[in-house]
C-alpha cells in the first residue's frame, strides 16, 4: 500500500493542478463573458440614447449604424448630418439654404401633409434612402456634402 501510495501522490498533485487549471480557465472566461456583456450593455445604451437624440426609434437607429458601418463611416458622424438637417428645416440664409435646396433636389420632404416641419431623424432615414439611389458617384457626393455637411 506503501508503494502504491507513494505513485498516487504525484497523481493527486497532478489532477489537483490540472483541476486549479480548469478552474482558473473557467473563471478568466466568466470575466470576459461578463466584461464582452458590460460592453453590449453599454452600447445598446448609446444606441438608445442616439435614437433620441435624433427622434428615431432604436431599430432605425441600428439600421443607421449597419449602414454607416457598411459605409466605412460610422455613428458618431450622424451627429453632424442632424445639425446640418435642422440647418435646412429652421434656417432660411447660409448652410441651411443650401441644405434645404439640396433636400429639395433629391425629392426629401422636409413638412409633412399637414405643412408641419417633419422630424429632423426621419428625413435623415429619406436622405439616405434616396442618396443610395443615385448611380453617379460625384452627384450622390455632392448632394450628400450639401445635404449632410
Amino acid at each position: 500500500l506503501s508503494a502504491s501510495g507513494s505513485r498516487l501522490t504525484p497523481m493527486m498533485k497532478g489532477l489537483g493542478l490540472a483541476v486549479a487549471g480548469v478552474a482558473a480557465a473557467a473563471a478568466a472566461g466568466a470575466v470576459a463573458a461578463g466584461n464582452l456583456v458590460l460592453k453590449q450593455a453599454e452600447l445598446a445604451r448609446q444606441t438608445v440614447d442616439l435614437a433620441d437624440k435624433l427622434s428615431l426609434t432604436v431599430g432605425q437607429t441600428e439600421r443607421l449604424q449597419f449602414i454607416a458601418e457598411r459605409t466605412g463611416s460610422n455613428i458618431t458622424g450622424l451627429g453632424g448630418a442632424i445639425n446640418t438637417i435642422n440647418r435646412a428645416l429652421t434656417e432660411s440664409g447660409g448652410r441651411g439654404r443650401v441644405a434645404a435646396d439640396a433636400l429639395r433636389a433629391l425629392g426629401v420632404a422636409t413638412v409633412d401633409a399637414q405643412g408641419k416641419q417633419r422630424e429632423a431623424g426621419n428625413v435623415l432615414l429619406d436622405t439616405i434612402k434616396r442618396l443610395a439611389q443615385i448611380n453617379t458617384e460625384s452627384t450622390r457626393t455632392e448632394l450628400a456634402i450639401r445635404t449632410l455637411g
